[in-house]
């Protein structure tokens, strides 16, 4: 079963496809695993011995490196419907002989293949880059390398509850936070506000799946949450 990449249109300058912004047109350095309501997974030297990539060319090929194998495929876009096939993933089949590697890859490479058979959405905030199977299920990818000895993807916030029907709380685990940001899916800026805010009433959004984008101390993450 092929994959669907679907692409978000742009609204405003905070979400953009393949399509029409060449910024996501390049080298991409993996930052960390995500899975829906718990943090971000980072990676690390053990995963692999250098910065795993994905590099997405102009004609939508792509090729990347994960611990001790290389893949390539082909994304095709589909003018009709608006999105992009999945339509080949070739990884290489080398011998990691290391089963921190191996195991790594294996995760790594299930996000592109048929593994999961699901559709696969990429959201691009700038210098910032997620790919999605499911919701919050999938990749962070960000311009600069990752990985080294003292790098982590370290989580400064959480919210809860999610899903939510009245208010969202928001914890940045003692450190103050400079601004909070929500969007819709289509990338609309539904919220927005300066300072050090610990909640946001989400009783009059209508019932779906956002992003929030919260920056502390020049830290940044995104994470989504769902209104019931």
């Amino acid at each position: 079963m092929k994959k669907f990449l679907f692409l978000c249109l742009v609204i405003g300058t905070i979400f953009r496809s393949v399509a029409q912004d060449p910024e996501i047109v390049g080298t991409w350095y993996l930052r960390a695993f995500t899975a829906d309501l718990v943090p971000a997974v980072p990676i690390t030297n053990e995963d692999a011995p250098q910065n795993p990539t994905i590099t997405i060319n102009d004609d939508f090929t792509f090729e990347g490196i994960a611990a001790c194998n290389t893949f390539t495929g082909t994304f095709v876009y589909d003018e009709t419907m608006e999105y992009y096939v999945h339509e080949v993933f070739t990884p290489t089949t080398n011998d990691c002989n290391n089963e921190d590697y191996t195991n790594f890859e294996t995760s790594y490479f299930n996000h592109f293949n048929d593994h999961y058979e699901e559709f696969l959405y990429i959201f691009y905030f700038g210098d910032f880059l997620l790919m999605e199977f499911g919701p919050g299920f999938g990749m962070e990818f960000q311009k600069t390398p990752f990985l080294g000895v003292n790098d982590t993807a370290e989580t400064v916030f959480t919210v809860f509850p999610n899903p939510t029907s009245e208010v969202l709380q928001i914890n940045a685990l003692g450190t103050p936070i400079s601004s909070v940001t929500v969007y819709t899916m289509l990338g609309s800026r539904l919220f927005s506000s300066e300072g050090n805010v610990d909640h946001i009433d989400v009783s009059d959004f209508p019932t779906g799946l956002y992003f929030i984008e919260i920056r502390s101390e020049g830290k940044r993450q995104i994470k989504q949450f769902s209104k019931r």
